[in-house]
């Protein structure tokens, strides 16, 4: 299973945007079952043209990564509005 590809890899969190953290998608799955990008703080990022993705550190996909781990990323200090890093 391609889920088991990466067993005991361990993610780095400073693998990110300047600004946000690296979390395991896995652990930030949502609770209503939607789509796990919009659990993401740098999708809107993410879906601009311009964005540069040779870099390893604006990837979340395990092939894409130098750790191997699959990922969204948060923001390392919440906006205003936003509780416990999630936005309302």
């Amino acid at each position: 299973m391609q889920a088991d590809l990466f067993d005991g890899v361990r993610h780095d969190p400073k693998a990110a945007p300047v600004g946000y953290f690296a979390m395991l998608k896995a652990k930030a799955k949502p609770s209503d079952g939607s789509n796990i990008c919009r659990a993401c703080d740098w999708r809107p990022e993410c879906q601009r043209p311009e964005t540069d993705f040779t870099r390893t550190n604006h990837r979340c996909m395990p092939w894409a990564r130098d750790d191997g781990s699959s990922v969204l990323f948060k923001r390392l200090t919440p906006i205003a509005g936003d509780r416990n890093g999630e936005r309302q």
